[in-house]
Protein backbone atom coordinates (compact mmCIF):
# COMPACT_ATOMS: atom_id res chain seq x y z
CA UNK A 1 0.00 0.00 0.00
CA UNK A 2 1.37 3.52 -0.80
CA UNK A 3 1.78 6.02 1.66
CA UNK A 4 -0.48 8.74 1.68
CA UNK A 5 1.13 12.95 1.63
CA UNK A 6 0.10 12.76 5.06
CA UNK A 7 1.83 9.62 6.41
CA UNK A 8 5.19 10.53 4.04
CA UNK A 9 5.28 13.46 5.33
CA UNK A 10 5.17 12.47 8.68
CA UNK A 11 7.96 10.17 8.23
CA UNK A 12 10.26 12.43 6.76
CA UNK A 13 9.40 14.86 10.01
CA UNK A 14 9.84 12.09 12.36
CA UNK A 15 13.52 11.43 10.51
CA UNK A 16 13.98 15.19 11.51
CA UNK A 17 12.61 14.77 14.75
CA UNK A 18 14.69 12.04 15.90
CA UNK A 19 18.19 14.53 14.73
CA UNK A 20 16.28 17.37 16.41
CA UNK A 21 15.41 15.32 19.73
CA UNK A 22 18.83 13.92 20.02
CA UNK A 23 19.84 17.27 20.10
CA UNK A 24 17.87 18.46 22.29
CA UNK A 25 18.45 16.19 24.60
CA UNK A 26 21.95 16.12 24.87
CA UNK A 27 21.83 19.79 24.47
CA UNK A 28 19.42 19.83 27.57
CA UNK A 29 20.99 17.52 29.77
CA UNK A 30 24.52 19.47 29.13
CA UNK A 31 23.26 23.02 29.59
CA UNK A 32 21.94 21.35 33.04
CA UNK A 33 25.54 20.67 34.03
CA UNK A 34 26.96 23.49 32.34
CA UNK A 35 23.96 25.58 34.60
CA UNK A 36 24.51 23.89 37.64
CA UNK A 37 28.79 24.22 37.12
CA UNK A 38 27.91 28.41 36.70
CA UNK A 39 25.49 28.43 39.78
CA UNK A 40 28.09 27.24 42.05
CA UNK A 41 30.39 28.94 41.11
CA UNK A 42 28.12 31.94 41.28
CA UNK A 43 26.06 31.44 44.02
CA UNK A 44 29.01 29.56 45.91
CA UNK A 45 32.12 30.57 45.63
CA UNK A 46 31.54 33.92 44.54
CA UNK A 47 29.89 34.10 47.78
CA UNK A 48 32.43 32.84 49.94
CA UNK A 49 35.46 34.92 48.09
CA UNK A 50 33.17 38.29 48.68
CA UNK A 51 32.57 37.02 52.19
CA UNK A 52 35.82 36.37 53.00
CA UNK A 53 36.95 39.47 51.28
CA UNK A 54 34.42 41.55 53.26
CA UNK A 55 35.80 39.65 56.63
CA UNK A 56 39.48 41.30 55.65
CA UNK A 57 37.93 44.66 55.21
CA UNK A 58 36.42 44.13 58.51
CA UNK A 59 39.79 42.82 60.20
CA UNK A 60 41.60 45.38 59.21
CA UNK A 61 39.15 47.81 59.90
CA UNK A 62 38.97 46.37 64.01
CA UNK A 63 43.14 46.48 63.97
CA UNK A 64 43.19 49.94 62.61
CA UNK A 65 40.22 51.30 65.42
CA UNK A 66 42.07 49.55 68.17
CA UNK A 67 45.29 51.55 67.13
CA UNK A 68 43.31 55.06 67.06
CA UNK A 69 41.76 53.86 70.33
CA UNK A 70 45.91 53.21 72.05
CA UNK A 71 47.27 55.72 70.45
CA UNK A 72 44.49 59.08 71.25
CA UNK A 73 42.97 57.04 73.66
CA UNK A 74 39.52 58.69 72.24
CA UNK A 75 36.31 56.82 72.95
CA UNK A 76 35.22 56.32 69.92
CA UNK A 77 37.35 54.58 68.54
CA UNK A 78 36.71 51.94 71.10
CA UNK A 79 32.94 52.00 70.83
CA UNK A 80 33.49 51.74 66.94
CA UNK A 81 35.79 48.88 67.29
CA UNK A 82 32.90 47.35 69.37
CA UNK A 83 30.64 48.06 66.62
CA UNK A 84 32.89 46.38 64.01
CA UNK A 85 33.12 43.02 66.39
CA UNK A 86 29.31 41.63 65.97
CA UNK A 87 29.38 42.50 62.27
CA UNK A 88 32.74 40.08 62.11
CA UNK A 89 30.89 37.44 63.96
CA UNK A 90 28.03 37.73 60.93
CA UNK A 91 30.47 37.39 58.22
CA UNK A 92 31.93 34.44 59.99
CA UNK A 93 28.61 32.85 60.65
CA UNK A 94 27.52 33.32 56.67
CA UNK A 95 31.63 31.96 55.89
CA UNK A 96 30.58 28.82 57.87
CA UNK A 97 26.78 28.11 55.92
CA UNK A 98 28.71 28.45 52.24
CA UNK A 99 32.22 27.01 52.90
CA UNK A 100 32.86 23.14 52.73
CA UNK A 101 34.34 20.56 54.57
CA UNK A 102 37.65 21.38 52.95
CA UNK A 103 37.62 25.22 54.83
CA UNK A 104 35.92 24.11 58.35
CA UNK A 105 39.36 23.96 60.11
CA UNK A 106 40.97 27.64 58.77
CA UNK A 107 37.39 29.09 59.99
CA UNK A 108 37.80 27.23 63.30
CA UNK A 109 41.24 28.68 63.86
CA UNK A 110 39.73 32.43 62.59
CA UNK A 111 36.95 31.78 65.46
CA UNK A 112 39.35 30.75 67.97
CA UNK A 113 41.80 33.25 67.40
CA UNK A 114 38.85 36.16 66.97
CA UNK A 115 37.10 35.33 70.50
CA UNK A 116 39.98 36.80 72.66
CA UNK A 117 41.29 39.35 70.21
CA UNK A 118 37.46 40.68 70.43
CA UNK A 119 37.67 41.61 73.82
CA UNK A 120 39.25 44.89 74.69
CA UNK A 121 38.80 46.77 77.93
CA UNK A 122 38.37 50.11 77.81
CA UNK A 123 41.58 51.95 79.52
CA UNK A 124 43.30 50.03 77.24
CA UNK A 125 45.71 52.25 75.57
CA UNK A 126 48.17 51.78 79.01
CA UNK A 127 48.90 48.35 78.10
CA UNK A 128 50.79 48.93 74.33
CA UNK A 129 53.26 46.72 75.21
CA UNK A 130 49.76 43.84 73.93
CA UNK A 131 49.41 45.59 70.47
CA UNK A 132 52.19 43.32 68.88
CA UNK A 133 50.19 40.65 70.22
CA UNK A 134 47.00 41.11 68.88
CA UNK A 135 48.86 42.53 66.36
CA UNK A 136 50.35 38.50 65.55
CA UNK A 137 46.26 37.45 65.73
CA UNK A 138 45.08 39.76 63.43
CA UNK A 139 47.84 38.53 60.85
CA UNK A 140 46.99 34.83 61.71
CA UNK A 141 43.28 35.43 60.91
CA UNK A 142 44.33 37.10 57.82
CA UNK A 143 46.42 34.69 56.54
CA UNK A 144 43.98 31.61 56.96
CA UNK A 145 41.01 34.15 55.02
CA UNK A 146 43.61 34.15 52.07
CA UNK A 147 44.04 30.56 52.37
CA UNK A 148 40.47 30.43 51.83
CA UNK A 149 40.21 32.62 49.28
CA UNK A 150 43.01 31.34 47.17
CA UNK A 151 41.38 27.89 47.13
CA UNK A 152 38.10 29.47 46.69
CA UNK A 153 39.62 31.19 43.33
CA UNK A 154 41.52 28.01 41.92
CA UNK A 155 38.12 25.90 42.80
CA UNK A 156 36.10 29.07 40.50
CA UNK A 157 38.92 28.55 37.69
CA UNK A 158 38.82 25.34 37.80
CA UNK A 159 34.70 24.81 37.36
CA UNK A 160 35.07 27.94 34.88
CA UNK A 161 37.48 25.87 32.39
CA UNK A 162 35.09 23.00 32.75
CA UNK A 163 32.41 25.06 31.69
CA UNK A 164 34.34 25.92 28.66
CA UNK A 165 35.25 22.62 27.55
CA UNK A 166 31.48 21.19 27.94
CA UNK A 167 30.35 24.90 26.36
CA UNK A 168 32.86 24.14 23.13
CA UNK A 169 31.45 20.39 22.89
CA UNK A 170 28.05 21.40 22.93
CA UNK A 171 28.67 23.92 20.04
CA UNK A 172 30.40 20.68 18.11
CA UNK A 173 27.84 18.55 18.72
CA UNK A 174 25.12 21.04 17.42
CA UNK A 175 26.98 21.97 14.89
CA UNK A 176 27.23 18.31 13.27
CA UNK A 177 23.46 17.57 13.89
CA UNK A 178 22.06 20.74 12.46
CA UNK A 179 24.06 19.67 9.09
CA UNK A 180 23.24 16.16 9.32
CA UNK A 181 19.42 17.49 9.61
CA UNK A 182 19.64 20.12 7.15
CA UNK A 183 21.22 17.44 4.28
CA UNK A 184 18.93 14.37 5.37
CA UNK A 185 15.74 16.56 5.73
CA UNK A 186 16.39 18.32 2.22
CA UNK A 187 17.08 14.67 0.50
CA UNK A 188 14.19 13.18 1.98
CA UNK A 189 11.64 16.21 1.19
CA UNK A 190 12.86 16.63 -2.53
CA UNK A 191 11.87 12.56 -2.85
CA UNK A 192 8.86 13.31 -0.95
CA UNK A 193 7.76 16.47 -3.43
CA UNK A 194 8.40 14.47 -6.39
CA UNK A 195 5.82 11.83 -5.25
CA UNK A 196 3.28 14.07 -5.20
CA UNK A 197 3.81 16.60 -8.08
CA UNK A 198 1.48 14.87 -10.12
CA UNK A 199 -1.47 14.81 -8.42
CA UNK A 200 -1.30 18.48 -7.54
CA UNK A 201 -0.62 19.31 -11.07
CA UNK A 202 -4.40 17.22 -12.00
CA UNK A 203 -5.53 19.47 -9.03
CA UNK A 204 -4.07 22.67 -10.78
CA UNK A 205 -6.01 21.69 -14.31
CA UNK A 206 -8.77 21.47 -12.71
CA UNK A 207 -8.82 24.68 -11.06
CA UNK A 208 -8.38 27.19 -13.40
CA UNK A 209 -12.14 27.24 -13.70
CA UNK A 210 -12.23 28.99 -10.62
CA UNK A 211 -9.83 30.95 -11.92
CA UNK A 212 -12.52 32.47 -14.86
CA UNK A 213 -15.15 33.02 -12.90
CA UNK A 214 -16.53 29.75 -12.89
CA UNK A 215 -17.40 29.31 -9.32
CA UNK A 216 -18.50 25.13 -9.72
CA UNK A 217 -17.06 22.64 -7.54
CA UNK A 218 -13.58 21.27 -8.40
CA UNK A 219 -14.44 17.68 -9.19
CA UNK A 220 -11.57 15.36 -8.13
CA UNK A 221 -11.02 11.46 -8.90
CA UNK A 222 -9.26 9.22 -6.73
CA UNK A 223 -6.70 10.96 -4.59
CA UNK A 224 -4.90 11.24 -1.27
CA UNK A 225 -6.86 12.94 1.54
CA UNK A 226 -4.47 15.96 1.82
CA UNK A 227 -5.26 15.96 -1.83
CA UNK A 228 -8.97 16.12 -0.87
CA UNK A 229 -8.67 18.80 1.41
CA UNK A 230 -6.98 20.85 -0.84
CA UNK A 231 -9.45 20.48 -3.08
CA UNK A 232 -12.24 21.21 -0.16
CA UNK A 233 -10.41 24.25 0.64
CA UNK A 234 -10.89 25.69 -3.35
CA UNK A 235 -14.76 24.89 -3.22
CA UNK A 236 -14.76 26.84 -0.09
CA UNK A 237 -12.84 29.65 -1.71
CA UNK A 238 -15.08 29.38 -4.77
CA UNK A 239 -18.30 29.89 -2.41
CA UNK A 240 -16.76 32.71 -0.57
CA UNK A 241 -16.10 34.59 -4.30
CA UNK A 242 -19.57 33.64 -4.70
CA UNK A 243 -20.03 35.38 -1.36
CA UNK A 244 -18.24 38.58 -2.34
CA UNK A 245 -20.10 37.96 -5.95
CA UNK A 246 -23.31 38.79 -4.19
CA UNK A 247 -21.77 41.28 -1.59
CA UNK A 248 -21.21 43.04 -4.63
CA UNK A 249 -24.45 42.94 -6.38
CA UNK A 250 -26.02 43.89 -2.45
CA UNK A 251 -23.70 47.08 -2.39
CA UNK A 252 -24.79 48.45 -5.68
CA UNK A 253 -28.14 47.37 -5.06
CA UNK A 254 -27.93 49.30 -1.44
CA UNK A 255 -25.79 51.96 -2.92
CA UNK A 256 -27.82 52.58 -5.94
CA UNK A 257 -30.95 52.80 -3.52
CA UNK A 258 -29.26 54.92 -1.43
CA UNK A 259 -28.03 57.59 -4.33
CA UNK A 260 -31.29 56.91 -6.62
CA UNK A 261 -33.68 58.33 -3.79
CA UNK A 262 -31.82 61.61 -2.80
CA UNK A 263 -31.38 62.30 -6.59
CA UNK A 264 -34.80 61.45 -7.58
CA UNK A 265 -35.97 64.07 -4.91
CA UNK A 266 -33.75 66.70 -5.69
CA UNK A 267 -34.39 66.10 -9.91
CA UNK A 268 -38.09 66.56 -8.86
CA UNK A 269 -37.55 69.52 -6.78
CA UNK A 270 -34.95 71.38 -8.88
CA UNK A 271 -37.84 70.82 -11.84
CA UNK A 272 -40.51 72.05 -10.19
CA UNK A 273 -38.32 75.06 -9.48
CA UNK A 274 -37.45 75.53 -13.03
CA UNK A 275 -40.96 75.38 -14.42
CA UNK A 276 -42.05 77.82 -11.43
CA UNK A 277 -44.63 76.20 -10.39
CA UNK A 278 -44.54 78.16 -6.47
CA UNK A 279 -43.99 80.80 -8.47
CA UNK A 280 -45.49 84.00 -6.27
CA UNK A 281 -45.15 81.19 -2.84
CA UNK A 282 -41.99 82.67 -1.42
CA UNK A 283 -42.90 79.26 1.19
CA UNK A 284 -43.14 76.74 -0.86
CA UNK A 285 -40.24 78.16 -2.59
CA UNK A 286 -38.35 77.79 0.69
CA UNK A 287 -40.38 74.47 2.07
CA UNK A 288 -38.53 72.75 -1.87
CA UNK A 289 -35.28 74.41 -1.48
CA UNK A 290 -35.12 72.81 2.49
CA UNK A 291 -35.95 69.09 0.52
CA UNK A 292 -33.30 70.05 -1.75
CA UNK A 293 -30.77 70.78 1.00
CA UNK A 294 -31.72 67.48 3.14
CA UNK A 295 -31.43 65.19 0.62
CA UNK A 296 -27.89 66.91 -0.74
CA UNK A 297 -26.76 66.23 3.30
CA UNK A 298 -28.45 62.73 2.65
CA UNK A 299 -26.33 62.34 -0.29
CA UNK A 300 -23.13 63.48 0.85
CA UNK A 301 -23.92 61.66 4.54
CA UNK A 302 -23.73 58.45 2.48
CA UNK A 303 -20.82 59.19 0.14
CA UNK A 304 -18.76 59.99 3.13
CA UNK A 305 -19.49 56.64 4.73
CA UNK A 306 -18.42 54.66 2.10
CA UNK A 307 -15.16 57.14 1.76
CA UNK A 308 -14.52 56.76 5.70
CA UNK A 309 -15.08 52.91 5.33
CA UNK A 310 -12.93 52.51 2.16
CA UNK A 311 -9.84 54.84 4.44
CA UNK A 312 -10.85 52.39 7.69
CA UNK A 313 -10.57 49.17 5.80
CA UNK A 314 -7.10 50.90 4.38
CA UNK A 315 -5.89 51.58 7.26
CA UNK A 316 -5.88 54.93 6.36
CA UNK A 317 -8.55 56.90 8.32
CA UNK A 318 -6.43 60.00 10.41
CA UNK A 319 -7.54 60.41 14.03
CA UNK A 320 -7.26 63.54 16.23
CA UNK A 321 -6.73 61.87 19.24
CA UNK A 322 -6.72 63.88 22.59
CA UNK A 323 -7.69 63.00 26.42
CA UNK A 324 -11.19 63.78 26.37
CA UNK A 325 -13.91 63.54 28.78
CA UNK A 326 -16.06 60.78 27.23
CA UNK A 327 -18.94 61.25 29.87
CA UNK A 328 -19.63 65.28 28.20
CA UNK A 329 -18.97 63.21 24.42
CA UNK A 330 -21.88 60.94 25.74
CA UNK A 331 -24.10 64.07 26.60
CA UNK A 332 -23.67 65.74 23.77
CA UNK A 333 -24.98 63.16 21.33
CA UNK A 334 -27.76 62.51 23.62
CA UNK A 335 -28.83 66.03 23.58
CA UNK A 336 -28.72 65.90 19.66
CA UNK A 337 -30.76 62.73 19.28
CA UNK A 338 -33.05 63.55 22.22
CA UNK A 339 -36.20 65.42 20.08
CA UNK A 340 -36.16 62.76 17.79
CA UNK A 341 -36.75 60.34 21.11
CA UNK A 342 -38.87 63.32 22.32
CA UNK A 343 -41.24 63.06 18.93
CA UNK A 344 -41.57 59.12 19.02
CA UNK A 345 -42.70 59.54 22.42
CA UNK A 346 -39.64 57.17 23.38
CA UNK A 347 -38.12 57.56 27.06
CA UNK A 348 -34.40 58.37 26.63
CA UNK A 349 -32.72 57.50 30.47
CA UNK A 350 -28.95 58.52 31.00
CA UNK A 351 -27.59 57.02 33.97
CA UNK A 352 -25.21 59.26 36.54
CA UNK A 353 -21.67 58.86 35.61
CA UNK A 354 -19.57 57.85 38.11
CA UNK A 355 -16.06 59.70 37.53
CA UNK A 356 -14.47 57.94 34.60
CA UNK A 357 -11.60 59.95 34.07
CA UNK A 358 -9.28 60.91 30.65
CA UNK A 359 -10.21 58.45 27.84
CA UNK A 360 -7.24 59.30 25.14
CA UNK A 361 -9.82 59.59 21.61
CA UNK A 362 -11.13 61.03 18.62
CA UNK A 363 -13.99 62.99 19.82
CA UNK A 364 -16.02 63.49 17.13
CA UNK A 365 -15.13 59.74 16.25
CA UNK A 366 -17.04 58.51 19.42
CA UNK A 367 -19.45 60.69 19.02
CA UNK A 368 -20.50 59.08 15.65
CA UNK A 369 -20.25 55.43 17.30
CA UNK A 370 -22.87 56.73 20.15
CA UNK A 371 -25.05 58.40 17.85
CA UNK A 372 -25.28 55.45 15.49
CA UNK A 373 -26.15 53.39 18.37
CA UNK A 374 -28.63 55.61 19.60
CA UNK A 375 -30.33 55.84 15.85
CA UNK A 376 -30.57 52.43 15.55
CA UNK A 377 -32.33 52.03 19.16
CA UNK A 378 -34.48 54.77 18.10
CA UNK A 379 -35.13 52.80 14.79
CA UNK A 380 -36.34 49.92 16.16
CA UNK A 381 -37.87 50.65 19.13
CA UNK A 382 -41.54 51.46 19.14
CA UNK A 383 -43.44 54.10 20.79
CA UNK A 384 -43.87 54.18 24.53
CA UNK A 385 -40.28 52.38 24.76
CA UNK A 386 -37.53 53.08 26.75
CA UNK A 387 -33.95 53.54 25.80
CA UNK A 388 -31.25 53.86 28.24
CA UNK A 389 -27.74 54.82 28.20
CA UNK A 390 -24.99 53.52 30.91
CA UNK A 391 -21.45 53.79 31.40
CA UNK A 392 -18.66 52.65 34.26
CA UNK A 393 -15.50 52.34 34.84
CA UNK A 394 -13.48 49.03 35.34
CA UNK A 395 -10.42 50.18 37.24
CA UNK A 396 -8.85 46.36 36.92
CA UNK A 397 -8.50 46.63 33.29
CA UNK A 398 -8.31 50.34 32.93
CA UNK A 399 -11.19 50.51 29.92
CA UNK A 400 -14.69 52.52 30.15
CA UNK A 401 -17.42 50.08 28.78
CA UNK A 402 -20.59 52.48 27.28
CA UNK A 403 -23.87 50.88 26.64
CA UNK A 404 -26.84 51.28 24.72
CA UNK A 405 -30.04 49.25 26.02
CA UNK A 406 -33.61 49.66 24.40
CA UNK A 407 -36.64 47.64 24.40
CA UNK A 408 -37.01 47.66 20.84
CA UNK A 409 -37.63 44.42 18.64
CA UNK A 410 -34.44 42.47 19.15
CA UNK A 411 -32.03 40.78 16.48
CA UNK A 412 -31.90 36.94 16.14
CA UNK A 413 -29.15 35.36 17.94
CA UNK A 414 -27.32 33.90 13.93
CA UNK A 415 -27.46 37.44 13.77
CA UNK A 416 -25.56 39.18 16.19
CA UNK A 417 -22.30 38.92 14.70
CA UNK A 418 -23.14 39.71 11.05
CA UNK A 419 -24.44 43.07 11.91
CA UNK A 420 -21.31 44.36 12.09
CA UNK A 421 -20.45 43.55 8.43
CA UNK A 422 -20.71 45.96 6.06
CA UNK A 423 -23.96 46.13 4.36
CA UNK A 424 -25.38 43.95 6.40
CA UNK A 425 -28.54 45.19 8.25
CA UNK A 426 -30.53 43.20 11.25
CA UNK A 427 -33.65 43.70 10.24
CA UNK A 428 -33.50 44.09 5.81
CA UNK A 429 -37.07 42.13 5.25
CA UNK A 430 -38.30 44.74 7.38
CA UNK A 431 -38.05 47.19 4.49
CA UNK A 432 -35.87 49.89 7.08
CA UNK A 433 -33.34 51.98 5.76
CA UNK A 434 -29.87 52.44 5.72
CA UNK A 435 -26.94 51.32 3.74
CA UNK A 436 -25.34 48.83 6.86
CA UNK A 437 -22.67 50.57 7.01
CA UNK A 438 -23.67 52.13 10.18
CA UNK A 439 -22.08 49.20 12.76
CA UNK A 440 -19.21 48.43 10.45
CA UNK A 441 -17.58 51.90 10.76
CA UNK A 442 -18.58 51.80 14.61
CA UNK A 443 -16.47 48.35 15.08
CA UNK A 444 -13.49 50.01 12.87
CA UNK A 445 -13.64 53.36 15.23
CA UNK A 446 -13.80 51.40 18.27
CA UNK A 447 -11.11 49.04 17.04
CA UNK A 448 -9.21 51.62 16.19
CA UNK A 449 -9.26 53.20 19.41
CA UNK A 450 -8.10 50.05 21.12
CA UNK A 451 -11.34 48.93 22.57
CA UNK A 452 -14.11 46.40 21.60
CA UNK A 453 -18.06 46.50 20.83
CA UNK A 454 -20.61 43.49 20.52
CA UNK A 455 -24.14 43.06 20.85
CA UNK A 456 -26.35 41.09 23.15
CA UNK A 457 -29.93 40.33 22.24
CA UNK A 458 -32.63 38.26 21.99
CA UNK A 459 -36.10 38.74 19.58
CA UNK A 460 -38.91 40.54 21.26
CA UNK A 461 -36.62 41.36 23.91
CA UNK A 462 -34.74 44.70 23.25
CA UNK A 463 -30.97 45.09 22.81
CA UNK A 464 -27.61 46.10 24.28
CA UNK A 465 -24.87 47.73 22.18
CA UNK A 466 -21.79 48.00 24.39
CA UNK A 467 -18.18 49.16 23.53
CA UNK A 468 -15.19 49.76 25.94
CA UNK A 469 -12.27 52.38 25.38
CA UNK A 470 -9.03 52.10 27.41
CA UNK A 471 -8.36 54.22 29.65
CA UNK A 472 -5.64 57.44 28.94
Amino acid sequence: MSFTIFKRTAAVYLVIMCFVIFMGAYVTVTLGELSQINREVAEVDGLIIRTAERMQETLLSLLGFEKKYIITGDADFYWEFLKMVPLFREEIGRLSAAAGKGDALLIDNVKSRFEPYSRIPEGHQEAGWELEEREILVNEMNADIKKIIMRMRIERDRKVAISDRIAYRVVRVITVTAALTVVVGVLLSLAMTRSIVKPISLLKSKTKEIAKGSYQKVPLGPAPPEIRDLADDFNTMGEKLKEMDDLKRDFISHVSHELRTPLTSMKAASGMLSQGSFKGSPEKEKEILRIIQTECERLIGTVNRLLDLSRMEAKMMDYQFRNCDLAGVIRFAVLKLAPLAEKRNIRLEVDPFPNLGPVRMDPDRISQVIENLLGNALKFTPGKGRIAIEASLNGETGFVRVSVCDTGIGIPQDRLEQIFDRFTRAHAEKGTSGTGLGLSIARHIVTDHGGKIWAESAPGKGSTFSFTLPLA
